[in-house]
Order: structure tokens, then sequence, then C-alpha cells
């Protein structure tokens, strides 16, 4: 072998060790790089999820912070109504005016509790429930059955002694919280029926609750009614923006109807929800279905109680229109048992019924309730129609006279599916 040719195989080797060297070097400076990469992104991660807990935190505290303002507020005005029929007791009555007879059980007097003529918010809900139940402790008993997306507890209050449990809610929309006023004076005026063992349009009510527990949950969705009674000062600044998105650009909340992450609590519910109609298809004040059934909080929490209760017959009350719902793929047999109690409602509220069409639309808390569970639901619209707005204080007393029998008629129904 020449000289020439072993040189040449020596300069080949070197290359290919240089070649095989280089190539080492570069995947040992990208294993690097590619080391590094990952460590700076879990470290953004880590900083991210840091700032975003902070947020949380500085949300729910501010949050805290409103309500606890709210509260004290809420507070002296009841104060100063409690002042104002304390001195009204102790003032003196003229000839004329001496031993009123009230014209309608709903005005306020030193023995009500619920004052329905007023925009009825969720702190003064809450008080009220509170007195209820110490004033009717044998009858009347509440608890929280879970929170709203913004940490409020959803109340859930108990009525009667009976076994049977029938199950009345109201204010799924923040824009008809009327519903609320509707189950409060319902407890209130059931409860001082039972206790003087009086009637009401005809039904003991003390006969009806030794039979049958009514349970209510008077406010459904107590952020979105706060936000279409209060507004923006009733929340962080830091969701204003996305609120006011959602609301068209206005900052006038009059007409909200979701809870406060813009999904309609009565679009929520799995009963043909891939199908519900007029769907926005994005959050909004009304109409968004959300992105996959029975996700809200608020909805959730609904679900979880009405399967704890399991209750012979439900009714959730809205606004506005002076309808009545009552049916949703009921087979004939539940059909006819169901437009049976349908008509003595309509009977009873002058409501008009409202029968299938072609395609139902579902999603709503009756519809769920019919099709899961068998039984009677009836979704009641209060007041006369009105556009985007809750119906004004001065329609509670008519809607009231109109209603007033109808939990006592329902419960007493309760009680007879309950022997079937």
């Amino acid at each position: 072998m020449t000289t020439s040719i072993i040189l040449k195989i020596i300069n080949l080797f070197i290359s290919s060790l240089l070649s095989v060297s280089i190539f080492n070097a570069n995947t040992i400076l990208l294993q690097y790089k590619v080391e590094t990469y990952k460590k700076e992104v879990a470290y953004k991660q880590e900083q991210d999820e840091e700032k975003r807990k902070a947020e949380e935190q500085r949300k729910i505290e501010e949050q805290k912070r409103l309500e606890e303002e709210e509260k004290k507020k809420e507070q002296r005005i009841l104060l100063e109504k409690q002042k104002a029929k304390e001195k009204a007791k102790k003032s003196p009555t003229s000839p004329t005016t001496q031993n009123p007879k009230p014209s309608k059980p709903i005005q306020p007097t030193s023995k009500n509790i619920v004052y329905p003529n007023q925009v009825y918010t969720y702190n003064i809900m809450e008080n009220d429930i509170k007195e209820l139940a110490n004033r009717y402790p044998d009858i009347i008993k509440y608890k929280s059955i879970g929170k709203s997306e913004m940490g409020k507890d959803i109340y859930a209050v108990s009525l009667g002694t009976g076994k049977t449990t029938i199950f009345i809610n109201g204010a799924h929309h923040g824009r008809e919280w009327i519903s609320t006023v509707i189950s409060m004076q319902m407890i209130e005026e059931y409860a001082k029926a039972y206790k003087n063992n009086s009637s009401i349009d005809g039904y003991k009510a003390k006969e009806i609750l030794s039979n049958t527990t009514i349970w209510f949950v008077p406010m459904v969705n107590p952020d979105g009614v706060t936000l279409q009674q209060k507004g923006l000062s009733a929340f962080p600044k830091s969701i204003h923006s996305d609120l006011i998105a959602m609301n068209k650009g206005r900052t006038d909340f009059s007409s909200w109807k979701a809870n406060i992450h813009g999904v309609d609590l009565n679009r929520q519910y799995d009963a043909d929800w891939e199908n519900i109609k007029d769907n926005v298809g994005k959050p909004y004040y009304q109409m968004f279905k959300g992105n996959a059934p029975s996700t809200a909080s608020e909805v959730k929490s609904i679900i979880n109680f009405t399967y704890e209760i399991k209750p012979e017959i439900a009714v959730a009350y809205h606004s506005s229109g002076r309808i009545l719902y009552w049916n949703f793929h009921q087979n004939t047999y539940n059909y006819n048992r169901d437009h049976v109690i349908a008509k003595q409602i309509g009977k009873m509220t002058g409501y008009s019924l409202v029968y299938p069409g072609p395609n139902p639309s579902g999603g709503g808390y009756t519809d769920w309730f019919l099709i899961t569970f068998n039984k009677p639901a009836f979704t009641p619209e209060l007041a006369p129609w009105l556009f985007e707005n809750s119906p004004p204080i001065s329609v509670f007393a008519n809607e009231w006279e109109r209603n007033k029998a109808v939990g006592l008629y329902l419960a007493e129904e309760g009680h007879k599916l309950s022997k079937q």
C-alpha cells in the first residue's frame, strides 16, 4: 500500500471522526436548548398559575367586601323598617282608624316578615328566610344546597312535616325575581295558616302540610338577580368589561336573564339539550344554553337537590305572560294525568295552558323533571307579558291573588300521587 493511499485513509478517518463529533455536539446543543425551553415554559406556566390564583383570590376578596357592604346597607334598611313598625305600634290611633281591617294579606304589618312591595334582593330574602325559621321553627327549616358561580348560597326552605314532598322554585332568570317573592309569600302565608289552623281558598294548611312538605328554592340564580337589580357596582371591576360585552355593550342590566357567566340556566338541563332552538352560541345576557348540559353551578345544585328530595310534583315559577307550560314528551297516561292538574291551576290563576307543538324546545327544569322522573311538572309565567324586563312591583298583589292557593293545591295532589 502506497503512502498516498494511507494518507487518504487517515484523512477520511479523521473527517468521519470530526463529522461524528460535530453531530454529537449539535445533538447535545439541541438537547440543551430543548431542556432549557421546557424549563422556561414550565416556569412561565408556574408564574401564570400563581398570577391566576392571586387574581382569583383578589376577586373573591373583592366580592366578599362588596357583599359585606351590601349586607350592611340592607341591615340598615331593615333596621329602619323595624323602627318604623315599632313607632307605628306605639303611636295612638284615631277613632276612625282603630283596628282597621287589612284589604290585602300582603300589606306590611308588625306581624309580617315578608314585605313584597319592594325590589326584593338576595340579602332581603336571606334575612327573611332566617326570620321565618326563627318564628316557625316547628315547620320551617332551611339550608344551603350549593353555591352560585360567584359563591352566593343557594337556599332551600322546607315548609311542613309530611313525608310526601313537592318542589317549588323561582328566579332561574335574573329579571324574573317576582317569582322569588311569590315563593317567599307562600312560605309565610302558609306557615301563618298552619299556626292559626286556617284555610286559604278552602285549602286547609295544617292538614295539607302535615301530609306534605313543600320545598322551596326561592332564588335559583342569585348572581343574575343581583346584577339585574343593582348593576355592575355589586360585582368586582375585573369582570365589568365581560359583563358589558355579554349585555350587548349596555351598562343597563334590567334585561339580564343569565347567570353571571352568560349562561341561561333554564336552557341548561339535559332534556333534548342538543336540539334547543334559538341558541345564541356564546355567553350572552339571555338564550345561551352553555357549551354542555348541566354544567352551571346553579343547575348542578338544583339537579342534585331534586334527586335528594324526590318530589311528587315540581314547579318552576317564571315571568311573564300569564301562561302555563305543563308538557314535554310525556306518554299518553302521564299527559292525561298532568292535563287534569294543569287545567285546575289554569282555573285558579286564569293562566292559559300551552299545548304541545310539533317541535318543542327543551332544556328547561320542568322539561328535565318530566322526562327524568315521569311525574307532573309545571312552569307558570307570572304577570302580563313584558318585553325583556322584570314585572313592575305594582302587579304583585294581583299575581298573589291568582297563585296564593296553588302551592297548597299541589301539595294535596302530591300526597294523592304518593299513594298510587
